[in-house]
């Protein structure tokens, strides 16, 4: 948690030091970001609600998967890297592996 913790106060310390201030931004755009969408039906009336998921200019919506064990997971300038690769493989509808040695946190 405390990790987790430190690697978004780096974030937002990050988000002002680059003067961040419109959503277009490459610094935002490629922070991973979580959206609640509200769908209405034809009476005007709040019928669900979506969780999305964004990153980069790729949306998509979550669909409650097995994330792994966020205790045990660092986050990086790597692995922050390999977020936004992949996301960026879904959105042009690609596929994406990680390839390196053992033990360096491929899993994660």
């Amino acid at each position: 948690l405390v990790s987790h913790d430190s690697h978004c106060r780096d974030v937002v310390e990050g988000l002002f030091s680059h003067r961040v201030s419109v959503l277009s931004d490459f610094d935002w755009l490629a922070q991973m970001r979580f959206y609640v969408e509200r769908k209405t039906d034809v009476a005007g009336l709040d019928e669900a609600r979506a969780l999305k998921v964004g990153m980069g200019v790729f949306v998509h919506s979550y669909q409650y998967e097995y994330l792994g064990c966020h205790s045990r997971l660092a986050i990086t300038p790597l692995t922050e890297r390999v977020h936004r690769c992949m996301s960026c493989a879904l959105a042009m509808h690609y596929a994406a592996a990680v390839e390196g040695p053992s033990g360096v946190g491929k899993t994660e």
